[in-house]
């Protein structure tokens, strides 16, 4: 059972990660249409994890990392530095 700790900690891991997504693509210079070309990921599917609905897998945050050239524990809100 989820306690209210764990669900506001997940709400704030959540929004760190869509924070960050927004920003290293607003930094790159990129539209979310660009990134889904690059990435292969759909475009809808980029703007639902910049909203926060919707929460990347494993291996889709592995990419996103290795896309964006940073850590996995920064796009999770572990770490401040990039890399």
């Amino acid at each position: 059972m989820d306690t209210d700790s764990d669900i506001e900690s997940e709400t704030y891991n959540l929004r760190i990660l869509s924070e960050r997504l927004i920003k290293l693509r607003k930094e790159n210079k990129l539209s979310q249409n660009t990134v889904s070309y690059i990435t292969n990921f759909p475009r809808s599917t980029i703007a639902a994890w910049e909203r926060g609905e919707r929460v990347p897998n494993v291996d889709e945050i592995k990419n996103i990392a290795l896309f964006y050239d940073v850590s996995v524990g920064y796009l999770l809100g572990f770490k401040d530095k990039k890399m």
